[in-house]
């Protein structure tokens, strides 16, 4: 019976033929349980693909990442910063000015919408709102600010008027558990100022008030 030694010697030379491999074809090809293939992995150091559910392989000494970090062999990605989750925050961090959903799902090869609207409800990143979709920024609020002043596309986000940012603000004061939609609504209402909740909730964030949502804003703070 082969020694893990020899499995291990015999799972390099497998690599050195095929550059990604699945746990099932190394356990087919070395004769080895799925759960010792994976102890041998863990023992040579490896990468897991982000695509394809993870189920892709890959020894850590084979790829050579991009300067986003990322490596593909075919169709199938890998990432220095592991699953698709940790690499997507990577890639927000690193951007200069925010990136769309459509920016990353070219850059990954696969779709991030899905997780990038389950990464912004946990406040895990920011995003703004503007004709054309979403751009997406890290939530460190040193990065974030460098990226909203490099953000290019300033133009195409609706904007508001000194005095309505003003009237925004007091309305907030005044009823700060309110939703963004409905001091929206509310100020429409009372005819004081007509936007869109997306251009009250770009306001905030471009002033790093989004924080401040759901929460009793002090005055000093907001109008600081």
């Amino acid at each position: 019976m082969a020694t893990f030694n020899q499995k291990k010697s015999q799972l390099l030379q497998l690599f050195e033929i095929e550059k990604c491999l699945t746990i099932s074809t190394l356990s087919d090809l070395l004769n080895y349980s799925d759960r010792s293939v994976q102890r041998l992995l863990k023992d040579v150091g490896y990468y897991s693909s982000y695509t394809h559910n993870a189920k892709w392989y890959t020894l850590k000494s084979i790829p050579i990442f991009d300067k986003n970090g990322l490596w593909f062999y075919q169709n199938i990605g890998f990432s220095k910063v592991r699953n698709l989750t940790s690499t997507i925050l990577y890639l927000l961090d690193i951007s200069p000015q925010g990136l769309t959903a459509n920016n990353l799902s070219e850059m990954l090869l696969t779709s991030c919408p899905p997780i990038l609207n389950r990464l912004y409800k946990a406040k895990k990143i920011n995003r703004v709102k503007t004709p054309k979709g979403y751009i997406y920024f890290s939530n460190d609020p040193a990065i974030q600010k460098k990226q909203l002043n490099n953000f290019d596309n300033l133009e195409a986000l609706p904007s508001l008027l000194d005095a309505e940012k003003i009237t925004i603000l007091i309305e907030f004061i005044r009823n700060p558990n309110q939703s963004i939609e409905d001091l929206a609504m509310h100020l429409k209402k009372n005819e004081q100022v007509y936007c869109t909740a997306a251009a009250i909730m770009n306001f905030f964030i471009f002033n790093g008030l989004e924080k401040k949502i759901q929460k009793k804003p002090k005055m000093f703070s907001l109008l600081s």
